[in-house]
Parts: structure tokens; C-alpha cells; sequence
């Protein structure tokens, strides 16, 4: 399981230790296999000290093991793409947040062939 999290959101924090619990029950009976794999931060503005701060208590409370290294930055571009009913990649390819989901695969991929 790939959780995401909203940097800043008490809601957002909330859920994942939701998540967390039911995979937990899940692994321990139907789906053994299933677990959580890394959390994924979004809307991250690491020029403000709260987006630091954000950041750096998510990787002490966590672990950095379950904390993706790539983070998605805050971005205008996202409410232009779906003000425009585009993706992303489509409509701001070189946009810091397009960067951030690029980076992302490769540090996703570096993961799963790591266990494989």
C-alpha cells in the first residue's frame, strides 16, 4: 500500500494511522501479503520552515524507511490541470510537481526491485 498524505492535515494524519491499523488486521488474516509500503507526501513547500518542519517530524514519527525520499511539492499547476481536465504531465511537464511524480516512479521502482 501506497499512502498518500496531505502535509499539514490533522485529516490526512488521521486517516493514514487509519490505514495503518486496517492493513495490520488485514495482513494478520485474509491477505498476508498486503502491507504498507511507503507514505507519499504531498503539497509539500519546502521554502516555508512549516513545510521543513512538516517533513522532518513525518520522517522521525515514521522512519525514513516509511517515508518515500521524493516528496510532491506545492504547485499552482495542479488546479490549472484540472481547471483544464488534463493530467499533470500534460499540462505542466516541466513543473516542479511533474518532477516530483517523475522522481517518484524512479524511487518507486528502486524500492520494488530492491525487494524483488
Amino acid at each position: 500500500v501506497l499512502a498518500p498524505l496531505l502535509t499539514g492535515s490533522a485529516v490526512s494524519l488521521e486517516g493514514l494511522t487509519k490505514a495503518a491499523k486496517i492493513i495490520r488486521q488485514i495482513s494478520s488474516g485474509p491477505n498476508p501479503d498486503l502491507r504498507f509500503l511507503h507514505m507519499l507526501v504531498n503539497n509539500v513547500d519546502m521554502r516555508t520552515h512549516f513545510g521543513k518542519t512538516c517533513m522532518s517530524q513525518l520522517r522521525s514519527q515514521f522512519g525514513n524507511e516509511q517515508v518515500f525520499n521524493t516528496y510532491i511539492p506545492a504547485s499552482a499547476a495542479f488546479q490549472h490541470a484540472e481547471a483544464m481536465r488534463r493530467t499533470l504531465i500534460r499540462h505542466a511537464s516541466n513543473s516542479n510537481a511533474s518532477k516530483g511524480y517523475r522522481d517518484l516512479a524512479q524511487d518507486l521502482t528502486m524500492i520494488l526491485e530492491a525487494e524483488a
